[in-house]
């Protein structure tokens, strides 16, 4: 069973019954999407480019990640790669990859990351095993109250069009 909470005005709000709050992450995440598809030609038709336009690389622990088992991907307005693995979090800046440890967050040390979601202010949010943690103007922060968790993971985030931010 999973607890849904909502960060608003600064702080996470009390749960909502999970049936809604599912509901409502779905609803939000098929219309972000949605939203994203890019079409031309004809009305609703996707372009699709040709697999042999694009260069396939395939990094692993030699290379630098933490764990060669990815969980989380998310590429930064700035185009830094974060990758989220059972091993911890890294940063890939196109050319090598950055163990992220930090002393504000030590949960987010070598341990499974599972969801990452970059809001519309540019903060990173990070689903991890202790819960989440915010990457914000250059520092890490822990962003829930421990007593909310009961032990529980965070997987998974979506924005919601007023700002606010659910975490699952």
């Amino acid at each position: 069973m999973f607890r849904f909470t909502r960060w608003a005005n600064g702080r996470w709000t009390a749960p909502l019954p999970t049936l809604l709050a599912a509901t409502l992450l779905a609803l939000a995440l098929a219309l972000s999407g949605m939203a994203g598809a890019q079409t031309a030609g004809h009305a609703g038709e996707r372009v699709l480019s040709s697999p042999g336009q694009f260069k396939v690389d395939s990094w692993q622990e030699e290379q630098g990640l933490p764990m060669s088992a990815v969980q989380a991907v998310h590429q930064g307005r700035d185009g830094t790669l974060w990758v989220g693995t059972g091993g911890g979090l890294a940063r890939f800046d196109g050319l090598r990859f950055e163990l992220v440890e930090s002393s504000a967050v030590p949960a987010l040390s070598k341990r499974p990351i599972f969801g990452l979601m970059e809001d519309r202010t540019g903060s990173l949010w990070i689903g991890h095993a202790g819960g989440a943690a915010r990457w914000r103007a250059g520092r890490f922060e822990s962003v829930f109250d421990q007593s909310l968790l009961n032990g529980r993971r965070v997987w998974s985030f979506a924005q919601a069009s007023d700002g606010s931010v659910w975490a699952a």
